[in-house]
């Protein structure tokens, strides 16, 4: 999208501009984007990767740090879960064969 916004002029850049302020409150790094990123310069995808991976966001941080660990968490619940509904199930097969026997 940032390519895309680069044929436009930069006051019309909202994507872009977007990105730019929606970094960190580090004033000399958004000085330098706009810079590089709202002038009449033609921006190249090396530029817009450098725009959009410069800096993930704390819930993504913690998403990519935890997902392996979030995801095997869900596994082992939905392996008990079943383990349990399966031994009811299993239990009530029993307590109705006794039943029957009786």
């Amino acid at each position: 999208m940032v390519l895309a916004e680069s044929e436009l002029p930069p006051d019309e850049r909202f994507f872009t501009i977007f990105k730019i302020e929606g970094q960190k409150n580090n004033e000399n790094e958004k000085v330098r984007l706009r810079e590089k990123f709202l002038t009449d310069n033609k921006i190249v995808k090396n530029d817009a990767d450098d725009l959009i991976g410069l800096e993930l966001g704390f819930t993504r941080k913690v998403i990519d740090k935890n997902i392996f660990v979030i995801l095997f968490w869900i596994w082992i619940f939905i392996i008990i879960s079943g383990s349990i509904l399966f031994l009811n199930d299993l239990f009530n097969i029993y307590l109705n064969l006794i039943k029957y026997l009786i």
